[in-house]
């Protein structure tokens, strides 16, 4: 048994060995250049692109995208798959390959109209019939870009601390689950009834630096429609609590992608309209 044990040690490397030398040397490097990736990956992003989901930020596809333009990420993606569920309720799948240089991962994304974000509002439950798939399926799109993105570069658990240190502050109240302790201005009113209603505000309230005109305007404007009647619909910023959750989820995404395109300031009230109505 001596023997064997001797001649099981013999084929390990020695500490010494040129080849062990390189393989430490090389993980040394890969860890700065992770901690060069997150410095490069957070200057290009900003706090409309972070979620504070439970304490830990969140990377929204709109800085995902972002992050990908800058190392030049590409990326080769399936059609999605529906899948039933008991109830009515549905999944959509979305996979993809993630490339960089030659370097490559599988990723996947999924949604499921069973997530509160859909099947919840008012404290109610909203029938699976009533749920847009359309909404459900770009969740899941999102969701894979995010994932792919974040795991190709190895950045999936940024903490706070280091966003902070990025000069990056996520919206103040946007907890998963949760509401904002006051209704000043900046803050996230404690009434709203779900995390779509919540990140519309902030995100609104953050972009027009808290001016409540700007905010009811901007918000007239991604939201409003012309109902069956020939009359304006839109979301008032006082009633956004009574709007409804998949209304307020669509209007937050083309929020989102309109602070994309005007990233500087927020854009003046429409004479048109005169003054927004909150």
């Amino acid at each position: 048994m001596e023997a064997e044990d001797i001649k099981r040690n013999t084929d390990l490397p020695a500490i010494a060995d040129d080849t062990l030398i390189a393989v430490a040397q090389n993980a040394e490097k890969r860890i700065e250049a992770v901690k060069t990736i997150k410095k490069l990956a957070l200057k290009v992003t900003n706090g409309l692109d972070w979620v504070n989901m439970g304490g830990k930020p969140y990377l929204q596809s709109s800085g995902a995208e972002k992050i990908a333009r800058l190392f030049g990420i590409s990326w080769q993606i399936d059609e999605p798959t529906m899948t039933g569920e008991e109830g009515g309720h549905f999944t959509y799948t979305y996979t993809g390959i993630f490339s960089l240089g030659g370097i490559s991962i599988e990723a996947v994304g999924t949604r499921s109209s069973k997530d509160p974000f859909f099947s919840r509002s008012h404290g109610d439950d909203v029938p699976p019939s009533e749920i847009d798939h359309g909404d459900v399926k770009k969740a899941a799109f999102t969701n894979l870009t995010a994932n792919g993105i974040t795991r190709l570069l190895g950045i999936r658990n940024m903490t706070v601390d280091e966003l902070s240190q990025a000069g990056i502050t996520m919206g103040k109240g946007v907890e998963y689950g949760q509401g904002g302790q006051g209704n000043a201005a900046g803050d996230v009113p404690a009434d709203l009834p779900t995390d779509a209603h919540k990140h519309l505000y902030q995100t609104l309230s953050d972009y027009c630096d808290a001016d409540t005109i700007k905010m009811a305007e901007l918000l007239r404007k991604l939201s409003s429609f012309t109902d069956d009647k020939g009359e304006e619909r839109y979301i008032k910023l006082k009633f956004l609590k009574g709007a409804k959750e998949t209304w307020a989820g669509r209007v937050l995404g083309d929020l989102r992608k309109y602070v994309e395109k005007h990233p500087k300031q927020a854009p003046e009230p429409e004479s048109d309209k005169g003054q927004g109505e909150l």
